[in-house]
């Protein structure tokens, strides 16, 4: 046969190889980055199953059409077996060195924590049936080893080995067998020395039944260990939007009275203060520290916030706050991404109050601190995330700071004293007695509905396929927001059930009321502290993880409480001052008077904030952390472990 036929016949067979092989890879193309967005899929059914069902079926077809069509150029051998003189043993080598290379690959995935797959984004996997993973499984175990033999090993081999011989032909089918699966480095691999192995049989014995059969155990075998796991994955259903469910609970008043339009407008109206009056405010605690030049620059940037401001002090006057939250999930909603304008915006307010003080404009002055409580007292109203409640303590808290140094290096008159009093005691009145955990308990309901199967009736667990993936990458634990565990702790973790995790929830959401209505003095009166109600939950890992830091909170909600009522305290103390030219001999004294309706309690001792008349002036503390009077020895961690909290004078020097 001269050479330019011959010639011919390669290219004629390459060509048409060609053809089959672009819409193979054309059709995978469009399997994989067409029918997904973002990396999810766009129908799990349509990408999973109908489009992988098509695409082998069409591809399992075109190249036994093309030897129908072009018998001398595409023809190829398709023997299922052969029966003479086929000894066992090439069966069991086969059979074993596919397994091997199966079980090798995977440890090797492990051990160096590489994938060989990449990850299945289900659109949304709660809603896949028994029947779509059964279909999924066969498809898997028994159509794609058909297709894939009779297309690579039986067709594409044998083409290859037409055009360039037996050895090139080998591992150029293995090559592209291996690239047309998409994988990481380590699937390719994976599938590359499969490809070898197989391809070798071909070469060797050219029957295609045992390759088939040995394919479909490796495919069985992965879709034993994936799709159960799967399937158990699906379990888990997020049938509540609690989300939607935290904005019906909390928002019950008439959208009129609703301050978060005005609160909004002023978050979109704040101007940020640049980096050097940003660095003076932190700096600097009193407007008299300041030159001409910084204190100009500091009023200019609150003028420039000028409609902010007044947009939060319209806001102040409603009667609630109300932000609709919006997220997928509870854990979505439990930072306020506003939190750096109010901060902002508050900074400026409080700077405002010391800068009109220091012209002795103290109407002006304490309304800023009037509206800065205010606002505190919305961000806590209410089943608000706890970081929420936190930042309206926070705020609050320094509102009675720089009242403080008000009171104490400026002059205040009677009357604006008295008036300054019934004002923020009526603001004290009007707190709540407790922290609102109902943001929380929602939280971990959603967290539980996302990390335990739900069989219907309350029971369930946490899939297999979620602590595999936890145990070998422990990052993962991120995704499901929890922080990092030991291995014995995400043991322990897994055997967590849904029921009794659920029930554990209620009973301590249920008791939990009354514990943090229980000041410090009267927890450690009863032999304890808050902690003691956490103790059960330490064993359910779920409730350890999601739990908030309620010793924290407690602490912090009552140290807020004694900074008020020590504020309020201070000002009655005042007033009275400036009508009988004295300060009084005792707390009581402003109480016979009618300059305060009842004692201000310190909740680390159960009495009256201790208040001590000196030579020209008074202390007025807490006793702290330590339960004990340590005589006004100031400690800024209110006592821990040793000494008192002092509000006056320290808090109105510092």
């Amino acid at each position: 046969m001269s050479i330019v036929p011959e010639r011919k016949q390669k290219l004629a067979t390459l060509l048409i190889l060609f053809c089959i092989s672009i819409l193979h890879a054309g059709m995978l193309v469009v399997q994989r980055f067409c029918f997904f967005n973002e990396g999810v899929s766009i129908n799990d059914t349509l990408v999973f199953i109908i489009s992988p069902l098509i695409t082998k079926i069409v591809i399992l077809i075109l190249p036994f059409c093309a030897a129908k069509l072009f018998p001398a150029y595409a023809c190829f051998d398709y023997t299922w077996i052969r029966r003479p003189r086929t000894k066992i043993r090439w069966y069991v080598l086969l059979t074993g060195l596919s397994l091997f290379v199966f079980l090798a690959m995977g440890a090797l995935s492990k051990y160096t924590g590489i994938p060989q797959l990449p990850p299945l984004q289900f659109k949304d996997i709660s809603q896949l049936t028994v029947g779509f993973f059964v279909c999924a499984g066969f498809i898997t175990t028994f159509l794609n080893p058909v297709y894939e033999e009779v297309f690579w090993r039986g067709y594409t081999q044998d083409q290859f080995t037409k055009c360039f011989g037996q050895r090139i032909a080998l591992f150029l089918q293995a090559f592209l067998f291996a690239l047309c699966h998409m994988r990481p480095v380590m699937g390719f691999w994976s599938v590359f020395f499969h490809g070898l192995i197989w391809g070798f049989w071909r070469h060797k014995r050219r029957s295609l039944v045992p390759i088939i059969i040995t394919h479909m155990l490796v495919n069985g075998l992965y879709a034993l260990a994936t799709y159960p796991d799967l399937y158990e994955l699906s379990r888990v259903k997020k049938s509540i939007d609690y989300v939607q469910e935290l904005n019906r609970i909390g928002n019950t008043l008439p959208a009129e009275e609703n301050a978060a339009p005005y609160y909004q407008k002023a978050w979109e109206l704040l101007i940020y203060p640049p980096q050097e009056i940003e660095s003076i405010i932190k700096k600097c605690t009193d407007p008299n520290e300041l030159d001409a030049e910084q204190e100009k620059n500091v009023s200019l940037w609150i003028t420039q916030n000028t409609e902010a401001i007044t947009q939060l002090k319209q806001g102040t006057q409603k009667n609630f706050y109300w932000p609709t939250y919006v997220g997928p999930t509870m854990m979505d909603i439990t930072f306020h991404e506003e939190f750096p304008k109010i901060s902002a915006i508050t900074k400026a307010l409080c700077w405002n109050a010391r800068l009109l003080a220091k012209i002795n404009d103290m109407e002006a002055a304490f309304g800023e601190l009037l509206s800065c409580w205010r606002f505190g007292n919305h961000l806590m109203q209410g089943p608000k995330p706890l970081s929420t409640q936190i930042w309206g303590m926070g705020i609050k808290r320094n509102a009675c700071k720089v009242g403080f140094l008000l009171i104490h290096d400026t002059e205040i008159s009677k009357e604006q004293f008295r008036r300054f009093l019934l004002q923020f005691e009526h603001l004290l009145q009007e707190e709540s007695p407790s922290c609102d955990l109902t943001c929380e308990k929602l939280t971990i309901y959603d967290n539980i509905q996302r990390l335990f199967t739900d069989d219907g009736n309350g029971n369930g667990h946490v899939p297999r396929l979620l602590l595999r993936g936890i145990k070998e990458d422990p990052k993962k634990l991120y995704q499901i927001l929890a922080p990092g565990l030991t291995k014995e702790q995400i043991e322990a973790w897994g055997r967590s059930q849904r029921k009794e995790t659920t029930e554990l929830i209620d009973r301590f959401f249920a008791s939990y009321d009354d514990t943090f209505r229980k000041s410090p003095a009267q927890l450690n009166k009863d032999g304890g502290m808050i902690d003691n109600t956490t103790q059960e939950m330490l064993n359910n890992n779920i409730m350890y993880i999601y739990l908030p830091d309620l010793s924290k909170m407690h602490s912090i909600f009552y140290e807020n409480k004694a900074f008020e009522s020590a504020f309020v305290t201070t000002l009655a103390i005042f007033c009275y001052k400036q009508t009988c030219h004295s300060f009084p001999e005792n707390l009581q004294t402003l109480i016979s008077e009618g300059y305060m309706s009842s004692l201000p309690l310190d909740p680390y001792s159960g009495n009256s904030l201790i208040y001590r008349k000196t030579e020209d002036s008074f202390i007025l503390y807490s006793i702290g952390k330590d339960f004990e009077d340590n005589g006004g020895i100031h400690d800024d961690k209110w006592g821990n472990p040793t000494g008192d909290y002092v509000f006056w004078p320290t808090a109105a020097i510092k």
